[in-house]
């Protein structure tokens, strides 16, 4: 409460003169600079935009004259009262109103943007902020803050060096007074209570940014370089104002940017668990299995690679195998794994459930602890039918991984973080944040292998077969987990008449 007292004391008093500076800058250059730094990069459509802490409300101006629907908040009665006279003057109702940053009064995914300028440094808790201006955002809004680091002189000497050089020029010019430019060099009481003076930014923000899983981050410095705004004035130029933009993703896009946070930093592991295992002789060992459903020689997709493990057993044992993942961290680490181990492999950056491959292509796709993490499975194996050629072979090993933690969970707490930690050792989830979006995929709730077995009848394959899996590399986690299971079928040939 004493720090909000201090935030509204501050702005009420300054209202008045930072209005007229507003009002000043409306109707000149600085009207097209920051109408133009704004809707950059934005569609040529009617937006519905909030400036948070808008002050005067020199932001919801000039995009209202722009064409755009405009709310402006602030926490200061004074700049609410001055930003309603300002568009009053020019003649445009505006919607202003006295509200919290960290508290709007709006529903979810109300937003096209949310902007602010010289706001964020001024905040208790800009982390609590950017969660709650990601709320009111529409999915595919764009956040855009504008800030500078005041008050860097304090506590970065070359900085500081700059101020000094300035106010030294200014005082022996006689264009300023010895006190004029004093908030720069003597800290103020309103400065001990603004926890983002002194941190690094916008390096901060866009780590916070990225935590909260906004995409699309980027982080731009000295925007107004070049520009009529860009004057030299002391404080430009110890602390030139930054830009920070970011888009909030669909629910589907944040899902894929869970798994893929997961995934990525395993990458490294699983190359090197088999680059191990394969020189130990365990991965030939462990997936031996596929040599005695595959033909030798055959032409194999590895749906789901990874980092390489079915895709360099079998090429060690004869096969023409190649691999696909929608991680790029995995499909680099394949590709280290297979140069390692002195195997020339072909690896794709891509989806399984839009395999980039001509019909045909493939004597057998094989399918390896993937098919459950998939947001679309039957297209999948739609997709490894099409590419298979006729009388191809469809493998699938999985097993119900993700069901079988969450039911111990909840069954059985002990055995359940057993299980947690016997599948994080296998690569099989191991987060609660990631085990929620594994346990919203489809085959998530499916009995399986009945649901594969059912599937792989209504697409047409035959001599469907289902087994225990009997892979070994599998085997530390079988008392929790189980052992999986494998299927395996046949593409009928297309009879034309």
């Amino acid at each position: 409460m004493k720090a909000e007292k201090s935030t509204l004391d501050r702005w009420n008093s300054s209202a008045k003169n930072y209005a007229n500076f507003i009002r000043e800058s409306i109707n000149t250059g600085s009207q097209k600079i920051w109408t133009d730094l704004i809707l950059r990069d934005m569609p040529e459509r009617k937006l519905k935009i909030l400036d948070v802490g808008t002050g005067p409300g020199f932001f919801p101006i000039i995009l209202t004259m722009a064409g755009h629907d405009v709310i402006g908040v602030d926490v200061t009665p004074g700049m609410v009262d001055e930003a309603r006279n300002n568009a009053r003057e020019l003649g445009l109702d505006i919607n202003f109103a006295c509200m919290n940053a960290n508290q709007l009064y709006f529903p979810d995914e109300s937003f096209d943007m949310v902007i602010n300028r010289n706001v964020t440094w001024t905040l208790p808790d800009v982390f609590e902020c950017y969660e709650e201006w990601k709320r009111v955002l529409v999915p595919g809004g764009k956040l855009l803050i504008f800030d500078s680091n005041f008050d860097i002189n304090f506590f970065d000497p070359e900085m500081g060096e700059v101020l000094r050089k300035a106010l030294r020029r200014n005082a022996e010019a006689g264009t300023s007074s010895h006190t004029a430019h004093s908030r720069y060099m003597i800290r103020e009481t309103y400065w001990e209570t603004r926890p983002m003076i002194g941190t690094p930014r916008p390096e901060w923000d866009r780590n916070m940014l990225m935590k909260l899983r906004f995409r699309d981050v980027r982080c731009e410095t000295d925007i107004l370089n070049d520009t009529s705004e860009d004057s030299d004035t002391d404080s430009q130029a110890v602390a030139p104002m930054f830009s920070i933009s970011a888009v909030k993703p669909s629910a589907e896009e944040e899902a894929e940017m869970i798994l893929q946070e997961y995934w990525n930093p395993l990458s490294a592991c699983f190359g090197g668990r088999t680059v191990r295992q394969y020189r130990d002789g365990s991965l030939a060992e462990g997936l031996g299995f596929l040599t005695g459903i595959i033909p030798r020689g055959s032409k194999v997709l590895d749906c789901g690679c990874g980092a390489g493990t079915v895709s360099v057993a079998l090429n060690a044992a004869g096969y023409s195998a190649e691999g696909i993942d929608s991680s790029q961290w995995m499909v680099d680490e394949a590709r280290r794994t297979a140069e390692t181990l002195g195997l020339d492999i072909r690896y794709t950056l891509g989806r399984m459930e839009e395999l980039p491959f001509e019909d045909g292509t493939f004597d057998a796709v094989v399918f390896r602890n993937s098919l459950y993490a998939s947001d679309d499975p039957e297209t999948a194996l739609s997709e490894a039918k099409r590419v298979l050629r006729d009388g191809g072979i469809l493998v699938i090993e999985d097993g119900n991984w993700v069901a079988t933690i969450d039911h111990l969970k909840k069954t059985d707490y002990l055995r359940g973080v057993q299980a947690i930690d016997a599948r994080t050792d296998l690569g099989f989830g191991g987060t609660d944040v990631v085990d929620s979006v594994l346990m919203a995929k489809p085959l998530s709730s499916e009995s399986r292998p009945y649901w594969d077995v059912a599937k792989l009848e209504e697409l047409g394959f035959s001599d469907i077969d289902c087994s225990e899996a009997d892979d070994i590399l599998l085997a530390p986690g079988e008392e929790f987990v189980g052992r999986g299971f494998v299927v395996k079928s046949v593409k009928e040939s297309q009879v034309v008449e």
